[in-house]
Protein backbone atom coordinates (compact mmCIF):
# COMPACT_ATOMS: atom_id res chain seq x y z
CA UNK A 1 0.00 0.00 0.00
CA UNK A 2 1.46 3.42 -0.85
CA UNK A 3 1.91 6.23 1.50
CA UNK A 4 -0.39 8.85 2.32
CA UNK A 5 1.26 12.21 3.96
CA UNK A 6 -0.81 13.26 6.31
CA UNK A 7 -1.44 17.43 6.38
CA UNK A 8 -1.40 18.29 10.74
CA UNK A 9 -3.58 20.66 11.82
CA UNK A 10 -2.66 22.99 14.11
CA UNK A 11 -2.06 21.63 18.15
CA UNK A 12 -3.01 18.73 16.82
CA UNK A 13 -1.81 15.22 19.15
CA UNK A 14 0.28 12.87 17.46
CA UNK A 15 -1.02 9.73 17.94
CA UNK A 16 0.21 6.00 17.43
CA UNK A 17 -1.67 5.74 14.32
CA UNK A 18 0.02 8.94 12.62
CA UNK A 19 3.42 7.32 13.93
CA UNK A 20 3.00 4.19 12.98
CA UNK A 21 1.98 5.47 9.25
CA UNK A 22 5.14 7.49 9.27
CA UNK A 23 6.93 4.19 10.07
CA UNK A 24 5.64 2.36 7.31
CA UNK A 25 5.87 5.03 4.78
CA UNK A 26 9.69 4.77 5.60
CA UNK A 27 9.64 1.51 4.91
CA UNK A 28 7.66 1.41 1.83
CA UNK A 29 10.15 3.97 0.41
CA UNK A 30 12.62 1.71 -0.08
CA UNK A 31 10.58 -0.69 -2.37
CA UNK A 32 10.92 0.17 -6.13
CA UNK A 33 7.44 -0.96 -6.88
CA UNK A 34 6.82 2.34 -4.61
CA UNK A 35 9.00 4.43 -6.42
CA UNK A 36 7.67 7.19 -8.57
CA UNK A 37 9.39 7.11 -12.05
CA UNK A 38 9.86 10.64 -13.56
CA UNK A 39 10.27 9.79 -17.30
CA UNK A 40 9.38 13.14 -18.50
CA UNK A 41 12.99 14.30 -17.32
CA UNK A 42 15.71 14.53 -20.14
CA UNK A 43 18.47 13.42 -16.97
CA UNK A 44 20.24 16.14 -18.31
CA UNK A 45 22.56 13.67 -20.72
CA UNK A 46 23.64 11.54 -17.94
CA UNK A 47 23.34 7.55 -18.68
CA UNK A 48 22.53 4.43 -16.55
CA UNK A 49 25.67 2.08 -16.52
CA UNK A 50 26.32 -0.95 -14.50
CA UNK A 51 23.47 -2.66 -15.25
CA UNK A 52 25.15 -5.98 -15.44
CA UNK A 53 23.05 -7.87 -13.52
CA UNK A 54 19.44 -6.41 -14.74
CA UNK A 55 17.30 -8.41 -16.77
CA UNK A 56 14.30 -9.12 -17.90
CA UNK A 57 11.66 -12.41 -17.61
CA UNK A 58 12.93 -15.68 -17.94
CA UNK A 59 11.14 -19.18 -18.94
CA UNK A 60 12.25 -22.20 -18.37
CA UNK A 61 12.09 -23.88 -21.95
CA UNK A 62 11.40 -27.44 -22.59
CA UNK A 63 12.09 -29.49 -24.99
CA UNK A 64 8.81 -29.86 -28.01
CA UNK A 65 8.08 -30.11 -31.56
CA UNK A 66 7.27 -26.96 -31.95
CA UNK A 67 9.56 -25.18 -34.35
CA UNK A 68 11.28 -22.12 -32.80
CA UNK A 69 14.00 -21.42 -35.58
CA UNK A 70 14.63 -22.93 -38.46
CA UNK A 71 17.55 -22.15 -41.37
CA UNK A 72 18.59 -23.77 -44.61
CA UNK A 73 22.27 -23.70 -46.21
CA UNK A 74 24.01 -24.74 -49.24
CA UNK A 75 26.94 -26.19 -49.95
CA UNK A 76 29.13 -23.36 -51.09
CA UNK A 77 28.78 -21.82 -47.25
CA UNK A 78 28.53 -24.76 -44.88
CA UNK A 79 30.37 -27.72 -45.70
CA UNK A 80 33.20 -29.75 -44.13
CA UNK A 81 36.88 -29.20 -45.07
CA UNK A 82 37.83 -32.15 -47.10
CA UNK A 83 40.29 -33.03 -44.50
CA UNK A 84 40.02 -35.80 -41.22
CA UNK A 85 39.28 -32.49 -39.61
CA UNK A 86 36.33 -30.80 -38.13
CA UNK A 87 35.21 -27.46 -39.75
CA UNK A 88 32.83 -25.36 -38.23
CA UNK A 89 29.58 -24.67 -39.90
CA UNK A 90 27.02 -22.80 -37.46
CA UNK A 91 27.12 -20.59 -33.80
CA UNK A 92 24.12 -19.67 -32.49
CA UNK A 93 23.51 -18.12 -28.85
CA UNK A 94 21.25 -19.09 -26.71
CA UNK A 95 18.74 -15.90 -25.62
CA UNK A 96 18.55 -14.61 -22.51
CA UNK A 97 15.30 -15.14 -21.63
CA UNK A 98 16.00 -18.92 -21.27
CA UNK A 99 15.86 -20.07 -17.76
CA UNK A 100 18.63 -22.31 -16.29
CA UNK A 101 18.70 -25.67 -17.36
CA UNK A 102 16.23 -24.92 -20.62
CA UNK A 103 15.64 -28.30 -22.51
CA UNK A 104 15.96 -27.55 -26.35
CA UNK A 105 15.27 -29.71 -29.56
CA UNK A 106 18.10 -29.55 -31.91
CA UNK A 107 18.22 -31.06 -35.74
CA UNK A 108 21.13 -31.35 -37.79
CA UNK A 109 20.13 -32.25 -41.20
CA UNK A 110 23.19 -33.23 -43.43
CA UNK A 111 23.90 -33.90 -47.08
CA UNK A 112 27.05 -35.71 -48.70
CA UNK A 113 28.09 -33.01 -50.99
CA UNK A 114 31.29 -34.13 -53.09
CA UNK A 115 32.72 -38.21 -53.36
CA UNK A 116 34.75 -38.54 -55.91
CA UNK A 117 34.77 -42.56 -54.84
CA UNK A 118 31.46 -42.97 -54.02
CA UNK A 119 30.79 -43.38 -50.38
CA UNK A 120 31.82 -40.69 -47.47
CA UNK A 121 32.50 -40.96 -43.82
CA UNK A 122 31.48 -37.75 -41.59
CA UNK A 123 30.94 -36.61 -37.94
CA UNK A 124 28.35 -33.98 -36.91
CA UNK A 125 29.24 -32.83 -33.48
CA UNK A 126 27.10 -30.14 -31.32
CA UNK A 127 28.96 -28.71 -28.62
CA UNK A 128 27.59 -26.24 -26.28
CA UNK A 129 30.50 -23.98 -24.82
CA UNK A 130 33.26 -26.04 -26.26
CA UNK A 131 32.59 -29.52 -24.95
CA UNK A 132 30.56 -32.01 -27.10
CA UNK A 133 26.97 -32.71 -26.48
CA UNK A 134 26.46 -35.23 -29.20
CA UNK A 135 28.19 -37.03 -32.04
CA UNK A 136 27.20 -38.21 -34.37
CA UNK A 137 28.97 -40.28 -37.08
CA UNK A 138 27.17 -40.20 -40.75
CA UNK A 139 26.50 -43.22 -42.82
CA UNK A 140 28.82 -43.79 -45.75
CA UNK A 141 26.62 -42.90 -48.47
CA UNK A 142 26.51 -41.10 -52.54
CA UNK A 143 26.24 -37.55 -52.94
CA UNK A 144 22.79 -36.68 -52.41
CA UNK A 145 22.20 -38.71 -49.34
CA UNK A 146 20.59 -37.09 -46.18
CA UNK A 147 20.84 -37.53 -42.91
CA UNK A 148 19.15 -36.03 -39.98
CA UNK A 149 20.15 -36.08 -36.06
CA UNK A 150 17.57 -34.86 -33.17
CA UNK A 151 18.87 -34.20 -29.82
CA UNK A 152 17.75 -32.66 -27.09
CA UNK A 153 19.96 -30.33 -25.30
CA UNK A 154 20.19 -28.86 -21.55
CA UNK A 155 21.29 -25.04 -22.46
CA UNK A 156 21.40 -21.67 -20.01
CA UNK A 157 20.99 -18.18 -21.04
CA UNK A 158 24.28 -17.09 -22.88
CA UNK A 159 25.23 -20.31 -23.61
CA UNK A 160 27.08 -20.96 -27.18
CA UNK A 161 26.05 -23.72 -30.00
CA UNK A 162 28.49 -24.62 -32.04
CA UNK A 163 28.01 -27.14 -35.06
CA UNK A 164 30.88 -29.23 -36.52
CA UNK A 165 31.19 -31.40 -39.44
CA UNK A 166 34.36 -33.40 -40.26
CA UNK A 167 35.59 -34.20 -43.64
CA UNK A 168 37.34 -37.47 -44.79
CA UNK A 169 40.49 -38.41 -46.80
CA UNK A 170 41.37 -41.37 -48.45
CA UNK A 171 44.27 -42.99 -50.46
CA UNK A 172 46.57 -40.48 -48.21
CA UNK A 173 44.83 -37.45 -49.59
CA UNK A 174 44.33 -38.53 -53.42
CA UNK A 175 40.11 -38.58 -52.35
CA UNK A 176 38.43 -37.01 -50.14
CA UNK A 177 34.71 -36.21 -49.91
CA UNK A 178 32.78 -33.12 -47.73
CA UNK A 179 29.68 -32.96 -46.30
CA UNK A 180 27.17 -29.99 -45.57
CA UNK A 181 24.69 -28.74 -43.19
CA UNK A 182 21.68 -28.66 -45.15
CA UNK A 183 19.13 -27.65 -42.11
CA UNK A 184 19.77 -26.13 -38.49
CA UNK A 185 16.51 -26.60 -36.76
CA UNK A 186 15.87 -25.50 -32.90
CA UNK A 187 12.39 -26.61 -31.35
CA UNK A 188 10.83 -26.17 -28.13
CA UNK A 189 8.32 -24.27 -25.89
CA UNK A 190 9.67 -20.77 -26.29
CA UNK A 191 6.63 -18.37 -26.50
CA UNK A 192 8.42 -15.92 -28.53
CA UNK A 193 10.15 -18.37 -30.53
CA UNK A 194 12.91 -15.46 -31.74
CA UNK A 195 16.38 -17.18 -32.63
CA UNK A 196 19.00 -16.03 -34.27
CA UNK A 197 22.41 -18.56 -35.75
CA UNK A 198 25.40 -17.65 -38.23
Amino acid sequence: MAYTAKTWAVNEVITSTALNNLETGAEEAYLLSEQVIDTDKSWNDKKITDLENVSGPQFLIAASDTEIFKDTYSAATKNSPNTGGYGLVVTSVIPGRYGKESVIRLSTTCTVHENPIGYAAANVDVRVNGSSVALHALPYAYPGTTTTNTDDITVSPGDIITVYISGSQYDEGRYYSTTYLTEFKVSGDDPFAAWSAT
